[in-house]
């Protein structure tokens, strides 16, 4: 069975719009006798006169089949979907170095298909953009909208062509999804250069950016929709109280509208969580950041717990930062930030022992951790805007998942200095 699609082109008479009709042709035997149109038309809006005639002349022609119809579609789509169909990245577009990285990665795969790919071979950000880019461009010069679907299929063919760029599971070996992360990055890079603003658009006022925070800080939409200025008076006395043992599961959901309403409107945050106190208890961070992310924020410890010694294992095989069999928490996470390129201690500020919490004085706008020293240990807590935000702990993992929450609930950017950091552990244990 072959399918062919005819494209009419603009009819001039009346108010007629062009057509795409598929054909369906059932080939029995060579001959030009044997050979069938099958089908009905369906067709909407009026059809000229020529136009009429040529599909009167089909369906009078004999058939072998009846039930097969017509596929009817948009011309300028019918043309989209012909060509992505046929198409075939230009590899030749490409630069040289990408190219013989490419071939040297997939040299390395077949002498050792058991070994992990060693860093020097593994793909940089600057030869992702030189195989991105010319992709993305050769994708628009047929259509600026192109599905996902479309990138899905490239993003397929790409890893057959080259399946050494299959993605890496936590071990470094292939993972089987590699595709996925190339049609992520297609599809981002196809956005991005649809980015510039046409002129009938409206502008969006500083008032709406505000709105749409949610957007740039990964939570859901109808998180932020649930949000009012009514409380209760019994409400009230308990956001007063510091008492955990008021804060049940009912508690937490009848506050949510009011307690988001605070976090948004609130200008002195000093001020307001000295009043209601009860808005620094984990139990109230870790409820809006589930309600707002659909993360358990347990995971960190989780995922930490089941991974610190394989971590510790592979910082042996760094130059600089290695850790001891018995590193602490702290000491992996100041690891990781040293392996990132990031100073911790811009992150981690350290106390002695005798500072007051209402003396302490931030040196920049944070959400960064505040070390206290203790006798044999720290007391950790988390401050934003000269403003205590937790109730603390002792507990490097628990500090760390509170740092992170406080960055969602909140709304806060994570700060440049340790932007890296933060988005690592977001990534590797949320």
């Amino acid at each position: 069975m072959t399918t062919i699609e005819i494209t009419e082109a603009n009819f001039k008479e009346g108010n007629n719009t062009s057509h795409a009709i598929t054909f369906e042709i059932d080939n029995v035997n060579n001959s030009s006798e044997d050979s069938q149109v099958t089908g009905q038309c369906a067709v909407d809006g009026e059809i000229s006169p020529s136009s009429s005639a040529k599909v009167a002349e089909f369906q009078n022609r004999g058939t072998k089949r009846s039930g097969d119809s017509f596929i009817l579609s948009n011309k300028k789509h019918a043309e989209s979907d012909f060509k992505f169909r046929n198409f075939r990245i230009s590899w030749n577009e490409m630069n040289s170095t990408l190219k013989h990285h490419l071939l040297d990665m997939e040299t390395f795969r077949k002498e050792f298909p058991s070994t992990v790919m060693p860093h020097s071979l593994r793909m940089t950000k600057f030869l992702w953009c030189s195989l991105m880019h010319p992709l993305v461009e050769q994708v628009r010069a047929i259509d600026v909208n192109a599905s996902a679907s479309v990138m899905e299929d490239i993003a397929k063919e790409i890893i057959r062509a080259y399946p050494s760029l299959d993605l890496s599971d936590d071990d470094g070996f292939g993972a089987g999804q590699g595709w996925i992360y190339i049609k992520r990055k297609l599809i981002t890079r196809s956005s991005y250069r649809k980015r510039i603003r046409e002129s009938n658009q409206p502008t969006v006022s500083s008032k709406q950016n505000c709105k749409n925070r949610n957007v740039k800080a990964g939570t859901t939409e109808e998180y932020w929709k649930i949000t009012s200025k009514e409380c209760s008076p019994s409400m009230l006395s308990v956001l007063k109280q510091d008492n955990d043992c008021n804060i049940t599961n009912e508690f937490l959901k009848v506050s949510q509208p009011y307690v988001r309403y605070i976090f948004d409107t609130s200008t002195n945050l000093n001020l307001t969580l000295n009043e209601l106190p009860v808005l620094r208890r984990r139990k109230l961070l870790m409820f809006h950041f589930e309600e707002s992310t659909g993360v358990d924020p347990e995971c960190l410890q989780m995922y930490f717990n089941s991974k610190k010694h394989k971590i510790i294992e592979f910082s042996r095989t760094h130059r600089k930062y290695k850790l001891e069999e018995n590193a602490s928490d702290m000491d992996v996470f100041k690891f990781f930030a040293q392996f990132l390129g990031e100073d911790f201690n811009q992150l981690v500020i350290q106390n002695p022992i005798g500072t007051q919490l209402n003396d302490v004085i931030i040196p920049s706008s944070g959400p960064l951790l505040m070390a206290f020293d203790l006798d044999d240990s720290q007391m950790y807590y988390v401050f934003a805007n000269q403003a205590r935000l937790t109730e603390g702990t002792v507990d490097a993992k628990q500090a760390i998942c509170d740092l992170v929450m406080v960055h969602y609930v909140h709304n806060f950017m994570y700060m440049k200095e340790s932007s890296k950091f933060m988005e690592f552990i977001q990534q590797y244990f949320f």
